[in-house]
């Protein structure tokens, strides 16, 4: 859906889309492991609410068997299951000082999975946008593509301004990134609130032909979201 929705943008628009695939609004723990990787070394194993596993090397402060690394494992398992880091760092349960250094460490991993939730986006008309007047000089062009990788560019684009559902139009120096201060944005979410959610938007020069992209995307981001609502209902 994602790389068709970009297409389609693009080619609407004449300027560069990017849409991101749909994601958990939270990562959410589903369970973990420990295992013991050397003496004062354990292995972190984080198994989230949709699958995927994310791992992170404890250093000890003593060497501790496998047992009690099992024994941990379980019970912050038990006690955290299917809670985002937020929700667990409102939670007050009596922690021995290594389990909260594992809560600690679960708890940064679900931040860094909800920070890069939307990467990779997929991207689509970048010839429409280095055809413009603005991006006419080799330095500027040069600078434009600096941001325009498929993995950091996401993170320049502040979707956690936008409310799913609703169009927000980003002028020029209105960007909060320094790198992004050339371009202006139009950028939607779409999805189910607390659900599945994504990201789309449109970039160009500041002379954007604004209603359009705006009626674009909140009609794509509609339509995105009839689908995330059949597919994950």
């Amino acid at each position: 859906w994602a790389e068709l929705a970009a297409a389609i943008l693009a080619r609407s628009v004449e300027n560069l889309a990017l849409v991101t695939a749909p994601h958990p609004a939270r990562a959410r723990l589903r369970r973990l492991e420990l295992v013991k990787a050397g003496d004062v070394l354990a292995l972190l194993i984080v198994v989230l609410h949709e699958g995927h596993l994310r791992e992170e090397t404890l250093a000890l402060d003593r060497s501790i068997s496998q047992d009690e690394l099992s024994r941990t494992a379980q019970r912050l398992s038990w006690l955290f299951a299917g809670l985002s880091a937020g929700q667990m760092q409102e939670q007050t349960v009596e922690l021995s000082p290594f389990e909260d250094e594992v809560t600690q460490a679960i708890i940064r991993v679900l931040q860094v999975e909800d920070e890069s939730s939307y990467e990779p986006a997929y991207l689509d008309g970048l010839r429409n946008v280095l055809r413009q007047p603005e991006f006419s000089q080799p330095q500027t062009m040069l600078d434009f593509l600096d941001v325009l990788d498929e993995r950091s560019l996401p993170r320049l684009i502040p979707f956690h301004w936008v409310v799913p559902g609703h169009v927000t139009v980003i002028i020029g120096a209105e960007n909060p990134e320094d790198a992004m201060r050339q371009c202006s944005l139009v950028v939607g979410r779409y999805g189910r609130p607390g659900g599945m959610t994504g990201a789309l938007g449109v970039l160009g020069p500041t002379r954007l032909p604004y209603r359009r992209a705006t009626s674009m995307v909140r009609y794509m981001g509609s339509l995105l979201g009839e689908l995330v609502n059949l597919y994950y209902s």
